[in-house]
């Protein structure tokens, strides 16, 4: 099988602000004080994530659901490889 170089966007643990990770988890039915918890154990972040060489960040979502940070990462596939991602 012949490697080649894919990409797609995976969803990450960074919000840019604390309501946006609150509007995000209570579509999940998770308080605030327990998403406080997360943030505090560092289970989610505020901020921007750090990217690594060739990376790209977009900030996906809405007022209402909440946004998140997505980045789009490089990975090694098969020609005939046809997972869904």
């Amino acid at each position: 099988m012949t490697k080649v170089t894919r990409s797609t966007w995976v969803g990450t643990a960074w919000f840019p602000t604390r309501a946006d990770a609150y509007r995000y988890y209570a579509q999940h039915n998770v308080l605030s004080q327990d998403v406080d918890m997360k943030i505090f154990g560092r289970e989610i972040y505020i901020g921007v994530p750090g990217l690594k060489e060739g990376e790209e960040a977009e900030l996906r979502g809405d007022n209402r659901h909440g946004r998140r940070w997505f980045v789009k990462i490089q990975y090694l596939g098969g020609v005939n490889d046809t997972r869904v991602m």
